[in-house]
């Protein structure tokens, strides 16, 4: 595991909208996922809230989310 996550690769898509659309990669968690969007693992939250996954551990590579904007 990469601390830096240095190994996370992603899309980046201006959709003009409220949301960021994101594909799971393989070695993905939300925390990762929130480091790569926001600067900070600690919203991995309201990326789970966003795309109703009740358990943000529970996610599958492949698997399509929107990254919400953070105001």
């Amino acid at each position: 595991m990469d601390p830096t996550y240095a190994d996370l690769k992603h899309e980046i898509t201006n959709t003009g909208g409220d949301t960021q659309p994101y594909t799971i990669q393989a070695g993905d968690n939300l925390s990762k996922v929130s480091q790569l969007f926001y600067g900070n693992a600690k919203y991995y939250e309201q990326i789970a809230k966003a795309n109703n996954i009740a358990d943000a551990n529970k996610i599958q590579v492949g698997q399509k989310i929107n990254i919400p904007v953070r105001a």
